[in-house]
């Protein structure tokens, strides 16, 4: 129930564990066959937490019996859709892809969220994620519903 941190011993009592598979979060410090210790969060708890950027749990439901339901992701920002600036969000975040490839990927998502949300309200989170089995690998930008949100990871062993 304690990890030593830092020389200190902290606890991890009500964390949640999980074990890692792949290296998409490799680039923020996460690897392949380490274990995460998250730290369940509200979005309005993450949303009062400005300049902190975690490395997030999402929760999606997948019927595809080789995909995880669990998805770690780099949080970037808190979005809202119906008033989005692509220029503003590329020139803050989009460092990794062309403006071509960053703004392709954000409305390719957004086409995507409007299957069950047309309106696009509520609250959403951009993430970034690293395509390691790719060739070349390259970086992800993706956008989810702030509901999807299940924690942040607060420590990596």
């Amino acid at each position: 129930n304690h990890l030593i941190v830092n020389g200190q011993s902290m606890s991890v009592a009500g964390l949640t564990r999980y074990s890692v598979h792949g290296n998409s979060m490799q680039p923020f410090g996460i690897n392949d066959g380490q274990t995460v210790f998250v730290e369940s969060v509200e979005p309005e708890k993450l949303k009062k937490m400005d300049g902190y950027y975690p490395i997030a749990v999402f929760e999606y439901k997948t019927d595809n019996k080789n995909d995880c339901d669990i998805k770690l992701r780099k949080f970037l920002t808190f979005v809202n859709l119906a008033e989005m600036d692509l220029d503003s969000l590329f020139l803050k975040y989009g460092k990794y892809l062309s403006k071509n490839e960053f703004e392709s990927e954000i409305q390719e998502r957004i086409g995507e969220l409007k299957k069950d949300n047309p309106t696009l309200d509520g609250d959403y989170i951009l993430s970034i994620t690293h395509r390691y089995k790719l060739s070349p690998s390259k970086y992800h930008y993706s956008i989810h519903r702030a509901d999807k949100i299940r924690g942040v990871v607060k420590y990596i062993a």
